[in-house]
């Protein structure tokens, strides 16, 4: 083989491995992962190396496990601060109600105007149960616990953003003075709260706030009468009017609070506790080292399907997190877990 072939092959296997690096690929990772099997032995092998710096990565576990309750803390603040702003403090929006905390966990699959949320019980809380953060209506409970499918802890909530939402509002206009009924939900083209049915077509704008007109027929959402939906903005040279949104409703809902029907049996909630201090953490200890890939950093740690690790769930150290989950086994999973020991 001349020497030209030879360049020219290790400039494509170059240019092969940069390209895998940039744009990673199961189908690619599984082949090197299977190619380079016979290596792992030799690192697990060299392993005891590592001892040469022991006294360093020691100091280093010391130092992150000691500012363990100092961030803990600050997660605790965080997570305060969070409820804080999302618990109705009006006196007028809080009689009469049963206050439930919920933590945004994620959106439902495929559907971006449906989330997930976590309660600490889930009693009491019945589809269709409005849901708000502070003063603003978020939207409506959709489904609630094992019955429907979900997690013991889990509800799943519609947001007013969904195309198939409607609730009734009332405005009082700006310049008339007047009341207009009207029925918000959904997105118009603007990515506006849509505004549809207004009882006066010469509305000019102001505060809608939620009208719960037929509170005998819809109880529920009695609860949330005069929650704040928007402002409502007549748009120009057109009949048309939109609701300015109060909450990013894409990616600023952490935390929300479900309005219930009042029950001497179960009090209004606290907020949920710290992610890092709840029971869903397993402990891990590492198995290597790291793993031969030179352009993956990855790590084998003991603990598998059988203890409740699923792939994408998260690794911490101290209260740091860390990597997650890249892919999980029966037994030890290759990739990222939880560690607690040093």
């Amino acid at each position: 083989m001349s020497q030209t072939t030879k360049r020219t092959l290790g400039l494509l296997l170059w240019l092969g491995l940069v390209g895998a690096s940039i744009w990673p690929s199961a189908a690619v990772d599984r082949l090197f992962a299977v190619a380079l099997a016979p290596l792992r032995p030799v690192a697990e092998l060299a392993s005891p190396l590592a001892l040469l710096r022991a006294p360093e990565v020691r100091a280093a576990q010391r130092d992150a496990l000691a500012a363990w309750h100092e961030e803990a803390a600050a997660g605790e603040r965080l997570l305060a601060a969070q409820a804080r702003i999302a618990t109705p403090s009006d006196p007028a929006l809080v009689a009469g109600r049963r206050l439930v905390h919920a933590e945004v966990v994620g959106r439902s699959p495929g559907e971006s105007d449906l989330l997930q949320a976590r309660v600490r019980d889930v009693r009491g809380i019945e589809v269709g149960l409005p849901v708000v953060h502070g003063t603003v209506f978020v939207g409506r409970v959709r489904r609630v616990g094992p019955a429907a499918q979900l997690d013991a802890d889990r509800i799943e909530i519609e947001l007013v953003t969904s195309k198939t939402f409607r609730v009734g509002a009332r405005v009082r206009d700006e310049v008339t003075g007047r009341d207009v009924d009207l029925i918000v939900g959904g997105l118009d083209k603007s990515s506006a709260l849509a505004v549809q049915s207004p009882s006066d077509r010469g509305l000019s704008g102001g505060v809608a706030r939620i009208n719960a007109r037929l509170g005998e027929l819809d109880p529920d959402l009695r609860l949330a009468q005069n929650y704040l939906l928007g402002r409502v903005e007549r748009v120009e040279d057109e009949e048309h009017w939109s609701v300015g949104c109060e909450l990013d409703y894409r990616d600023g809902l952490f935390h929300l609070v479900v309005l219930a029907h009042p029950d001497p049996a179960l009090a209004s909630d606290e907020p949920m506790p710290q992610a890092l201090a709840d029971q869903g953490w397993r402990p891990a200890r590492a198995l290597s080292h790291g793993d031969p890939s030179a352009w993956r950093e990855t790590l084998r740690v003991g603990v598998g399907s059988l203890r409740g690790a699923e792939r994408g769930a998260a690794l911490a150290f101290g209260a740091r997190i860390v990597g997650r989950l890249e892919t999980v086994r029966s037994r030890c999973p290759r990739g990222p877990a939880r560690a607690l020991e040093p």
